[in-house]
């Protein structure tokens, strides 16, 4: 009984002596390798935290918690996956999702440096600005299709021209929105700024 004992742990033993030579005849990792990895497996937790958030699963409150979970190097990359993610979510196109996601990004930066008043200021100057830019385009591509209309001897009041359809419209509003882009980037850099562990 005592020598099947024995010839178990040498075989144990000599498992382990040959996975620990094969290892040590592996090249080690660089520091880069090292990091990439590291932002491999931390980097979908900050993104997690940021779209449970922004589905409204988690509250401002947990997402703070969440943001300050994470310790190191794993709570580095955690955070700027989330700012990140979060900066990504402001957009002309979704305002929800633009407050929502300006509202978690003041909870994380709390009272530093005013951030909430100046980003709320930015984001209502840029929406006052791109809305009334927007209804200009409308009203004036409108007009022009009224009055194409009218010379095919289509009018009236109850005539409405199709404006969903109307590709120079869309080029136009395409055009709008991106000339609003450069505002949008110097809004998320006020939290990028903030936020983000170097």
């Amino acid at each position: 009984m005592d020598h099947e004992k024995e010839t178990e742990e040498e075989r144990v033993k000599s498992a382990l002596e040959i996975a620990m030579e094969r290892i040590s005849g592996l090249p080690e990792l660089t520091p880069e390798e090292i990091a990439e990895q590291k932002e491999r497996e931390y980097r979908p937790v900050g993104e997690a935290l940021a779209n449970k958030y922004m589905q409204e699963i988690l509250d401002e409150n947990d997402l703070l918690s969440g943001f300050n979970d994470h310790q190191g190097v794993a709570g580095t990359i955690v955070r700027r996956a989330l700012v990140a993610h979060l900066c990504r979510s402001i957009q002309l196109d979704d305002f929800q999702a633009t407050v929502r996601a300006m509202n978690g990004l003041c909870q994380l930066a709390g009272d530093a440096e005013g951030i909430r008043e100046k980003a709320n200021t930015a984001w209502t100057r840029i929406l006052d600005d791109f809305e009334n830019r927007k209804n200009k385009t409308l009203q004036e591509n409108e007009a022009s299709e009224r009055e194409r209309l009218n010379v095919l001897g289509i009018s009236g009041s109850a005539v409405r021209p199709n404006l969903k359809d109307n590709e120079s419209l869309k080029k136009k509003l395409d055009e709008l929105h991106a000339s609003f882009e450069p505002g949008l980037e110097g809004l998320r850099a006020v939290f990028l700024q903030q936020l983000q562990p170097e």
